[in-house]
């Protein structure tokens, strides 16, 4: 079929908006650049790149395209954050590969308030997208190319729909079998605790607790006395991370907010008796203004020298202006190198 950009184009002149949803970044990056400057349309980019104050005011502004009463032309560029909790009502999406549960959310953008009689969204293979490390997008995206090939050879047996509970339910069915070592939350030795002494996993610490246990049973040389309270609590709750991510938070500087809450916390960290709860005040405010970075891009900046401590060893971040772009929020390179953007 079509490239991606050309199957946009084709998708606003027929619907007259287009979300495009893809995994990555970098992604997200080239395809905004490719379509920048469509005729007629405004073009959104939409990342984790860019702050929430700086979401928020993208999200309105793509919102006021797409109201009913004053439609305007608008193609949106977005990573998975979209996915959720954003209402938004496009003509058609394009959703890059994923899994079928991320085409499902993806599908919730389109046609949402049910305007037309359909929204067509299109599922494809983006060829410049890399995810080889990103193993939860790899396991969906092969989990959904089976369900695809049921769906090809025997429609019938998925209910003639790619989303009907079904085709969710054998999704599933896959991607869990394909993770199952993985359900127990595995941990080595020294893992995010230093009392994990042996290999375990977060579901033995809630349960039998076998290899904390064992030392125990080795001192009782093969007595029997109950052991009533085996689940090592405390140690689970150490290694457990609801977001297993280790980013940095940086605090950007997005419009006047972003620059005056950096001056905000300078002045605040730099005098000794700035009062604790004026401090925590502006560390809550200056939640909308960062963005938190993988190490990758955490290190480029530092290498760049473009961030800096507000005041050392206080562990608080502020971003260079020349590194943060109206459009794509943190850049690797300074604004300047970037000629085929029109920094405002």
């Amino acid at each position: 079929y079509l490239d991606t950009s050309e199957l946009a184009e084709e998708q606003l002149a027929a619907h007259g908006s287009v979300l495009i949803v893809v995994n990555t970044k970098d992604a997200a990056f080239k395809m905004f650049s490719q379509l920048q400057g469509t005729a007629g349309a405004e073009v959104f980019h939409l990342s984790t790149h860019l702050c929430p104050a700086h979401r928020k005011a993208k999200l309105d502004a793509i919102g006021a395209c797409l109201h009913p009463n004053t439609p305007r032309p608008v193609i949106c560029v977005s990573t998975q954050l979209i996915e959720a909790g954003v209402d938004l009502d496009f003509g058609s999406v394009i959703r890059s590969l994923a899994g079928l549960d991320s085409i499902a959310q993806a599908g919730g953008r389109c046609n949402r308030n049910g305007r037309s009689e359909s929204g067509p969204v299109f599922v494809v293979n983006l060829s410049e997208e890399k995810v080889g490390s990103l193993f939860d997008i790899q396991q969906g995206q092969e989990c959904s190319r089976t369900v695809l090939d049921d769906f090809k050879s025997d429609p019938a047996s998925l209910g003639n729909d790619l989303l009907s509970p079904e085709a969710m339910r054998r999704f599933y069915k896959h991607y869990f079998f394909r993770r199952a070592p993985e359900m127990t939350y595995p941990l080595k030795a020294g893992d995010r605790s230093p009392s994990i002494a042996a290999d375990t996993s977060l579901l033995s610490l809630l349960s039998l607790n076998e290899a904390g246990t064992e030392p125990y049973r080795r001192h009782l040389q093969g007595g029997q006395r109950p052991l009533p309270l085996r689940q090592a609590l405390s140690t689970a709750a150490q290694a457990f991370c609801v977001i297993d991510a280790p980013t940095q938070g940086i605090v950007v500087p997005y419009g006047e907010g972003g620059r005056a809450i950096i001056g905000k916390l300078t002045s605040a960290f730099v005098t000794e008796d700035f009062p604790l709860n004026e401090q925590a005040g502006l560390l809550r405010e200056a939640q909308q203004y960062t963005v938190n970075v993988f190490p990758n891009t955490l290190r480029k900046l530092t290498e760049n020298g473009v961030i800096r401590e507000i005041v050392p060893e206080s562990g608080i971040y502020h971003l260079d202006d020349r590194h943060y772009h109206e459009e794509l929020g943190v850049t690797h390179e300074a604004l300047s190198q970037l000629p085929f953007l029109h920094a405002q």
